[in-house]
């Protein structure tokens, strides 16, 4: 939420939106053990925050904004820092240096173009197979750990969309449009719609995993390039799990 309207939300924690100087100082107000983390742009990234709150620098413009990683890289030595990167041309460049310098990154992705996707699998690429990329790169590194270790998540959850966990607030201070809708089980809701009317959610192999995520908010969106992503990620999972069981055997 933006961070002047944190007062109006006096229970749980909460990420504060800032996107101007003066938003700033207004973070200063709210108590530090509410404050889970403050999303922000890259060019107030360096600024002055609360002591330990954790940042999440928001790349609007991945091409333009990607050279001015390198300026606050150094800020992950201070805080938690994690760099979120819409998913629009220039996600694969911006996340190639993010992943170089080390920090986490969230790609923020709604229903992308065949081209965008065409830049994930560039990312994907580089998330599995470049010895710089130690750091998280969702939604990757939590598709791999429901695959390899079980763990109960879908893209709506590893994503931060579920409403359910994590609510949007506009700036008005009303719910967010451009966010799901705020109904209890709408994650549930959404894909028993889509598998009830035909979609291609009925018959998928990562309906578990997506559950409906990229037909929201264009049910009609078509999945097949997404599909293709997912399988290239199901396919080194394969591998990490041949390598896994090869390890354990080896050292039995």
């Amino acid at each position: 939420m933006p961070a002047g309207w944190a007062p109006e939300y006096p229970v749980g924690p909460l990420v504060l939106r800032v996107t101007c100087a003066e938003e700033a100082a207004l973070a200063d107000a709210v108590p530090s053990e509410r404050v889970a983390w403050i999303e922000t742009t890259v060019a107030l990234a360096a600024g002055e925050w609360p002591a330990e709150a954790g940042l999440d620098v928001v790349l609007a413009d991945p091409a333009r904004d990607a050279p001015l990683l390198y300026d606050i890289a150094r800020l992950r030595h201070e805080r938690p820092m994690r760099v979120t990167i819409e998913g629009v041309p220039g996600v694969a460049t911006a996340a190639r240096v993010a992943m170089a310098l080390q920090l986490p990154v969230r790609l923020r992705l709604q229903q992308p173009t065949e081209a965008t996707i065409a830049e994930l699998a560039a990312v994907l690429e580089g998330y599995l197979h470049d010895p710089q990329a130690t750091a998280p790169v969702e939604f990757f590194h939590s598709a791999l750990a429901r695959r390899l270790h079980g763990t109960p998540l879908t893209l709506w959850t590893a994503l931060e969309r579920d409403p359910a966990v994590h609510r949007r607030v506009a700036d008005d201070g009303g719910p967010d449009p451009r966010a799901p809708p705020q109904d209890d089980g709408f994650v549930a809701a959404h894909l028993a719609r889509l598998v009830a009317d035909g979609a291609e959610c009925a018959r998928c192999r990562f309906r578990g995993l997506c559950a409906g995520y990229f037909k929201w908010p264009d049910s009609s969106y078509e999945c097949a390039p997404v599909v293709g992503l997912l399988g290239q990620l199901d396919a080194a999972a394969n591998v990490l799990e041949r390598d896994l069981a090869d390890s354990a055997d080896g050292a039995r």
